[in-house]
């Protein structure tokens, strides 16, 4: 079925969610999503974790590429 979640996966993706839950814990919320992606890098690097923001990618969907943060759609077929 699944395969299991590699540890070093694991502990990153933990260590990711604990930084979101202490943001929201402790902003609240009903700021703007702006302020908790600052608070979120600050959390992030606070924690000593490695991140990039809004890192570009694209998406395959029915054979179409679907470009997502900083890239505008080409119209393009997908080649996978």
């Amino acid at each position: 079925m699944f395969e299991p979640i590699p540890s070093n996966v694991e502990r990153v993706a933990a260590l990711t969610i604990g930084a979101a839950i202490e943001v929201h814990r402790v902003l609240g919320p009903g700021f703007l999503e702006k302020i908790y992606q600052e608070a979120l890098c600050v959390e992030l690097q606070a924690r000593a974790l490695r991140f990039e923001r809004e890192r570009p990618v694209t998406v395959s969907y029915r054979g179409m590429a679907i470009p997502g943060q900083r890239h505008r759609c080409r119209g393009q077929r997908s080649e996978h």
